[in-house]
């Protein structure tokens, strides 16, 4: 995926269908990866001067506060489904101490 979701409820539904599908059969659901980078996290653009960015890749921040909210979404949907389930929430890029 390399567009964050506009409707968190087409995202949380989505992933729900998958936790009922497949319930018992994945260890771990995980909420997107490394979304602090641009490629994976579109349309918003660089941040600049972020420590340990020297290729200028890192999103700006509003987008650590778009991912915390679908984090949020996700979990509580997944364990409506599967109280067993574990969640991730997506590795975060390159030491990217500023979006943690």
């Amino acid at each position: 995926m390399l567009y964050s979701p506009t409707k968190y409820t087409d995202y949380t539904n989505a992933i729900a269908k998958l936790v009922q599908r497949y319930r018992g059969r994945v260890y771990a659901w995980e909420i997107w990866n490394e979304p602090n980078l641009k490629k994976n996290w579109k349309p918003l653009g660089s941040r600049p001067l972020a420590v340990n960015d020297s290729q200028l890749e890192f999103i700006n921040l509003q987008g650590a506060w778009q991912y915390t909210n679908l984090v949020k979404a996700s979990y509580s949907k997944i364990k409506s489904v599967d109280s067993n389930a574990v969640v991730l929430a997506g590795a975060i890029a390159a030491g990217d101490v500023d979006y943690v």
